[in-house]
C-alpha cells in the first residue's frame, strides 16, 4: 500500500513539471509528520497526494525535512492544493550550514484556492532573500501548516502538500 502511495506522489509530481529539477530535487510532501499546534498534535495522513489533512475543525501543522545535495539553488517550489476559502497552505523555510548556523528564514504560501481547486506551484522566486542564490544554506526545513478541510455540499475537499521543488 506505501509503495502505491509513493508512485501516485511521484506521477503526480512529474505530471506538474516537479520533476525537471537539476539541482537539489523534488521531496514528496509524505516526507512531512505531525507537529504540536496548540495544545495536542493532530494527525496528518499521508497518501497520495503527500501530507493532508482530513479534520473539518482544526488546521495541522507539520514538519518537512527538505534534503538537498548540496550545491546553491535559485528557487523554492511549493506544490499543494488550497482547498480552503479561509485559509492558504503556508509554510516557513530555514536553512543552516554545516556548522549549524541559520543562514536562511523565508516564507511560502498558496493563495485562492477553495472547494474543487486545483494543484497551485507557487515559487519563492522574485522574493527571494538576497542570499538564496549563494547560500551557504546545506540542511532545509520547512514547518507548515495546511488547512482544515471544507464540507460542501456532501463532499470534503482536503488540502495537501504535495511537495517541494529545490532548483
Amino acid at each position: 500500500m506505501k509503495t502505491r502511495m509513493m508512485i501516485a506522489t511521484v506521477l503526480l509530481l512529474a505530471a506538474t513539471g516537479a520533476g525537471s529539477s537539476h539541482a537539489a530535487g523534488v521531496v514528496s510532501g509524505n516526507i512531512c509528520s505531525s507537529a504540536t499546534l496548540g495544545s495536542a498534535p493532530i494527525s496528518v495522513s499521508l497518501d497520495g497526494f503527500g501530507a493532508t489533512n482530513a479534520s473539518t475543525s482544526s488546521q495541522v501543522r507539520v514538519n518537512c525535512a527538505l534534503p538537498t545535495d548540496g550545491s546553491s539553488f535559485t528557487f523554492i517550489e511549493l506544490i499543494a492544493f488550497d482547498r480552503s476559502t479561509v485559509a492558504n497552505v503556508s509554510c516557513t523555510i530555514k536553512g543552516w550550514d554545516k556548522d549549524g548556523d541559520l543562514v536562511l528564514t523565508t516564507e511560502i504560501a498558496t493563495t485562492g484556492g477553495g472547494p474543487g481547486s486545483g494543484v497551485q506551484d507557487h515559487l519563492i522566486f522574485g522574493n527571494l532573500p538576497p542570499n538564496i542564490p549563494n547560500t551557504t544554506a546545506k540542511f532545509l526545513t520547512s514547518t507548515c501548516t495546511i488547512p482544515a478541510a471544507v464540507p460542501l455540499a456532501g463532499v470534503t475537499w482536503l488540502s495537501h502538500i504535495v511537495g517541494f521543488r529545490i532548483i
